[in-house]
């Protein structure tokens, strides 16, 4: 009796969920997660024989389960209780950081292969212009901050890009790789890396903004001539979005300004333009994507004019990490070009001839040097 009554109440309420999940109207974008769920897919021949079409199924009712968040912190926590510190390819480290997992199956692909190749193209165009030109490749948090992450959890050897990239552009005679590994691990006892977060905080970002400084014979403009703000702490970034556990504790966001009678004037977007003379965008505080603080989030491209009336123009080639770096390395330029090859679909090569650029930035991290499939459009 007992077993019919219960087995009537999970069929009861199975079908309930199962009732609810489909007349739920669809959403669109999760704020939680900070992305676009899967949408329902359209249906081919191709896919359906392919079992492409069966598996857009699958992930589109995953993305838009009922109460999607609640059942991914019951999942989480319930998972964190057994005792695992591996959860949906996320470390629980200690000192409340969290760490993404990258598998070799996630960096050694073909598509990092295929960037590695238009990275170096660029490079050897770019060199043929005799423009100065500097890269950056920013290792991840579990990288760096190995000492907070669990017993025995796996960390990708970030070496083996950093070694390529370095031995790549030694070739060229105008092209300087920044050393960042000892400069960050000798920091690593500060706040240079979000623990909710896979992005560096801007205290990480200046010390990338030293080491670029120093490769290239410029003094550095120094911490105290900033005024630090923090303007939040209740941030959570994409990293926590995966487990969403109760217990885990906000970020911090801190704010530098400079003290100089520096002026800006920024345009995000030529087209359907925002106009501002404000290097941070305050009203993403009230938002879940706080990151966006920075330089209003990714755009396609940003021109920076300032008062520095030197005749030299920066082109900033980047991924979300050149966010909070910007604000450090346009205070000695007069000219700022910022590129997001996301959102970019033009010649960069012309767009370097075109706004006469006297200096290049090249500013990835190492898990987008891998995956990003927008990359190969830097050597068209």
């Amino acid at each position: 009796m007992n077993y019919r009554i219960t087995a009537s109440i999970f069929i009861i309420l199975f079908s309930l969920i199962f009732l609810l999940n489909i007349m739920k109207k669809p959403i669109v974008f999760s704020k939680m997660e900070n992305r676009y769920l899967k949408e329902f897919p359209e249906f081919n021949n191709k896919d359906f024989f392919s079992g492409e079409f069966t598996k857009n199924i699958e992930e589109y009712y995953s993305d838009q389960f009922i109460f999607r968040d609640n059942w991914i912190t019951i999942k989480s926590f319930s998972e964190y209780i057994i005792g695992k510190k591996n959860i949906d390819n996320v470390f629980i480290g200690k000192d409340n950081y969290i760490f993404e997992r990258h598998l070799p199956k996630d960096i050694e692909t073909n598509n990092l292969e295929k960037n590695l190749y238009n990275i170096e193209l660029f490079f050897k165009n770019i060199n043929l212009l005799n423009i100065p030109t500097s890269s950056i490749i920013v290792p991840s948090s579990s990288h760096i901050l190995s000492k907070y992450m669990p017993i025995f959890s796996y960390k990708y050897d970030e070496n083996k890009i950093i070694n390529y990239m370095d031995l790549m552009i030694s070739k060229y005679q105008n092209i300087k790789f920044i050393p960042l590994l000892e400069n960050l691990k000798n920091n690593s006892e500060k706040y240079i890396y979000y623990k909710t977060d896979h992005h560096w905080t801007t205290k990480g970002a200046y010390i990338g903004y030293e080491s670029w400084a120093k490769e290239n014979d410029i003094k550095p403009i120094s911490e105290s001539n900033f005024i630090i703000k923090t303007v939040s702490n209740d941030f959570f970034g994409t990293t926590y979005s995966n487990i969403n556990l109760p217990f885990i504790k906000p970020d911090k966001i801190n704010l530098y300004y400079i003290k100089e009678n520096i002026n800006y004037n920024i345009i995000y977007n030529k087209i359907d333009s925002t106009k501002t003379s404000n290097l941070y965008n305050k009203e993403f505080l009230d938002k879940k994507d706080k990151y966006s603080i920075f330089l209003n989030g990714n755009n396609g491209i940003t021109n920076i004019n300032t008062n520095n009336n030197n005749n030299k123009n920066l082109i900033i080639i980047k991924d979300s990490f050149a966010n909070s770096f910007a604000p450090f390395i346009i205070n000695h330029f007069e000219n700022i070009h910022i590129i997001d090859l996301r959102y970019f679909n033009n010649s960069v090569i012309d767009y370097i001839k075109k706004n006469e650029i006297t200096d290049i930035l090249f500013l990835y991290s190492i898990y987008n040097i891998s995956t990003d499939k927008d990359i190969p459009k830097i050597s068209r």
